[in-house]
């Protein structure tokens, strides 16, 4: 809903996020927040790799970070849903 009405306000677009989009750029939130996402799940999978190797143990955090990806993935999901099917341009 914060993205809905950020691009209501900054006049932002909400397209699907593609791999070949600047993260970066202030013009489409959902490829910044993507980026967010596979951050989060990337790290927290070496987190937990390096947890098992060295101390045989799961750390409840590396599991904690790999939610925080899954759940912005679920939000772009969502948000996308809820703009119908592909995202389209609000300006």
């Amino acid at each position: 809903m914060i993205i809905k009405f950020n691009s209501l306000i900054w006049l932002k677009e909400i397209n699907t996020p593609k791999w070949n989009d600047n993260p970066f750029s202030l013009r489409n939130p959902l490829v910044l927040f993507q980026f967010f996402a596979y951050f989060f799940v990337a790290v927290g999978l070496c987190v937990m790799l390096g947890d098992l190797i060295r101390y045989h143990e799961l750390n409840p955090i590396s599991l904690q970070i790999i939610g925080y990806g899954a759940g912005i993935f679920i939000g772009i999901g969502l948000t996308l849903l809820w703009m119908g099917g592909k995202g389209r341009a609000i300006t």
